[in-house]
């Protein structure tokens, strides 16, 4: 049973939609099959460790005098998922309330409820008006809004007593808003396409976005906010060279930050986020401070979080950003003020790690050691990343048999995990064979210790690789003071 759909979606809902459904499942307007009820709460009590009988068992529970069959109680369960779904579709709705005004006003229109013709536009113009924001979908519903508007108008006035003037108005009204709706969409399409063209480096042809363009040069509509908030995304994401469009941007955002839906102002930090890695992929140092910062304020803003939480990678990264580039305050205030937002499962790995990271490059190795040590190794990323880090840490102290030891077993295990894709086990693989050849050094001459250093620069990948860089570096230097 519980390999049943309906039992799986059912199974993934929170305690208040599991006590919602059973509300919604008791209800005679969506439900009068008394078995579906029964089975949904057969289903139900498994979930607080109750056993869950054979389906023929369960079928008897039903009060039902028909004999089980296979294709009886798949029609059930298929019942069951479909009511499931209706729920669903209820609780979106009950979220939507412009979208919750438009279908009253359009039944209204359609059945031709005269007498509920002003109220219901009165209470709708109101209902936009407290929920006015700067969102695609909001310029949707008003321009549905509007079409009702004018389309009951021509119900409650006949066309040849309406002014032809008020038609006009309203038309272009309607136009106007409909042309704001599309270029949005259309801006937040081509923002997908340039970050795609980033990550994967491939050539994408934007004549498609040309005439949206030229739309909105033509009527001005950047005058309006969220259309000029994607177009400055999409010039950013397009030309990040021009730092002024992302000035303007972010006092865009500041100066209308509440009129923003949340998924605007996700969209914004995200694409803000894409900029700031670009530039700083690029060497670009400066814009490191500014990308921690606005990495902060991100997460402040809650559009990075995931269910009120904060995904472990995105945290290690950050940390991992601020002590390459020597950010260690930042970085150290990061895991005392952010960590919280981790799951509990997965929080203290990542605060171990994290300080691990830290420490590392304070060159405190004692304490690096201390956090690796307090890692739990079932998790296969932390056994993989920090095993490299002691790698380093036993290098940095000399400790040259533990160093060994450790390079062997690590080489071994490298080797047969599975998880790792090819390409990243070649990484790794790298500096296993880099760090051996540095320890192994004695006496080298300048000329072996540059060998090696157009070794490091010319292999790909490396894990580690600036680490390795600053390595061989020293070697050189201290080589020609001896």
């Amino acid at each position: 049973m519980n390999d049943t759909k309906v039992y799986r979606v059912l199974e993934s809902f929170s305690q208040v939609q599991l006590n919602r459904f059973s509300k919604f499942v008791q209800s005679p307007y969506f439900n009068s099959n008394e078995r579906i009820t029964k089975l949904f709460f057969e289903i139900k009590s498994s979930f607080n460790g109750k056993l869950f009988n054979k389906k023929e068992h369960v079928w008897k529970k039903l009060d039902t005098n028909i004999p089980f069959s296979e294709q009886k109680w798949r029609k059930l369960l298929s019942d069951l998922l479909t009511l499931v779904e209706q729920f669903l579709i209820q609780e979106n709705l009950s979220k939507k309330k412009l979208l919750l005004d438009n279908l009253l006003l359009e039944e209204i229109r359609d059945q031709k409820i005269e007498s509920l013709f002003s109220k219901s536009m009165t209470n709708s113009s109101k209902s936009f008006e407290r929920r006015a924001e700067e969102s695609s979908e909001y310029y949707f519903q008003k321009y549905s809004l509007l079409k009702n508007f004018y389309e009951i108008s021509a119900l409650k006035t006949s066309k040849a007593r309406k002014k032809q003037s008020d038609s006009a108005k309203e038309i272009i009204e309607l136009s106007k808003t409909l042309d704001i709706f599309y270029a949005i969409e259309k801006l937040r399409l081509g923002k997908d396409l340039l970050t795609w063209r980033r990550m994967y480096k491939s050539e994408i042809d934007l004549k498609h976005f040309e005439h949206v363009l030229e739309l909105i040069h033509k009527f001005e509509y950047d005058k309006v906010p969220a259309v000029n908030l994607y177009y400055l995304i999409f010039k950013v994401l397009s030309d990040s060279e021009n730092k002024s469009d992302f000035v303007e941007l972010q006092g865009l955002v500041d100066e209308n930050f509440d009129q923003f839906s949340f998924e605007v102002r996700r969209e914004f930090f995200i694409a803000g986020i894409s900029y700031f890695v670009g530039k700083i992929n690029k060497g670009e140092k400066e814009f490191i401070p500014i990308g921690l910062k606005f990495y902060s304020l991100a997460i402040d803003n809650e559009v990075l979080l995931v269910n009120g939480e904060l995904s472990p990678s995105f945290f290690r990264g950050v940390i991992g950003m601020a002590v390459r580039n020597g950010y260690l305050e930042y970085a150290e205030e990061f895991v005392n003020t952010k960590s919280k937002l981790l799951n509990i499962k997965s929080r203290e790995n990542a605060i171990h790690f994290s300080w691990a990271n830290i420490y590392f490059y304070k060159k405190d190795f004692n304490k690096v050691i201390e956090h690796i040590n307090l890692l739990d190794f079932d998790d296969v990323w932390y056994n993989i990343n920090s095993k490299a880090m002691l790698i380093a840490t036993y290098y940095e102290i000399q400790e040259n048999i533990a160093l060994e030891s450790l390079l062997t077993s690590y080489n071994a295990f490298i080797r047969r995990e599975k998880s790792l894709v090819e390409s990243r086990r070649k990484g790794y693989l790298n500096f296993i064979k880099i760090v051996r050849k540095l320890d192994k050094l004695y006496n080298p001459n300048k000329q072996k210790l540059n060998s090696i250093k157009e070794e490091i620069l010319t292999t790909n990948p490396i894990v580690s690789k600036a680490w390795c860089i600053e390595k061989i570096d020293e070697l050189i230097a201290n080589s020609g003071k001896r």
